[in-house]
């Protein structure tokens, strides 16, 4: 039966204490924040000031193999999304624009289409459950067409009581959606817990 041989790595990382040099770096780092972390160049030029031999390009190699074999059981925060074609994704954001002179914040409701990148925006006065059901009536005009799905991320305005009169609730966010035809999926969020 042929037996299996570990193929020993060589080169110039491998001689002298060059690995654990860098892996000690490369694990410091990995507990800082991304912007205090060395560079390869960083760490090239330290090796060298240790009597480093090598190139630049096979520290660089080195990093790369030691961070992807070490990022790989980090939890990121987020997940990939999916978008199908005619999915909307809908989201307030604030645009700067010019009044009388002057530079103000508007808040205004975004409808992107992210698998075309296509996207409608419509201004508005505030960030409430009345501004979000017009806003949307109005991306929909504006789009001259409804999406077949909308992804409402984290968006505290589609389901919660306002405090004026109209006291629209998520039954009143569902009429206007069957009103237009439209699934509505809502995503919150990963805590990165």
């Amino acid at each position: 039966m042929p037996q299996s041989k570990i193929k020993q790595k060589k080169g110039m990382m491998t001689e002298g204490n060059w690995v654990e040099m860098v892996s000690d770096c490369l694990f410091e780092d990995s507990k800082l924040k991304k912007k205090s972390r060395h560079t390869k160049k960083a760490i090239f030029e330290e090796l060298q000031s240790h009597r480093f031999q090598g190139s630049y390009r096979t520290v660089c190699y080195f990093v790369s193999d030691w961070e992807n074999s070490h990022n790989d059981h980090q939890d990121k925060g987020h997940d990939r999304l999916e978008h199908p074609p005619s999915e909307a994704q809908v989201d307030f954001g604030i645009m700067e624009a010019v009044k009388d002179g002057e530079f103000v914040d508007i808040h205004a409701l975004v409808m992107s289409y992210p698998c075309s990148n296509a996207a409608f925006v419509v201004p508005l006065p505030s960030e409430n459950q009345e501004c979000f059901l017009q806003g949307l009536k109005l991306l929909f005009h504006q789009a001259k067409g409804v999406p077949k799905n909308i992804r409402i991320d984290n968006l505290t305005p589609a389901v919660k009581k306002i405090r004026s009169k109209f006291e629209a609730t998520k039954e009143q966010l569902d009429k206007i959606i069957k009103e237009f035809c439209v699934n509505s999926h809502q995503y919150k969020k990963l805590s990165g817990k």
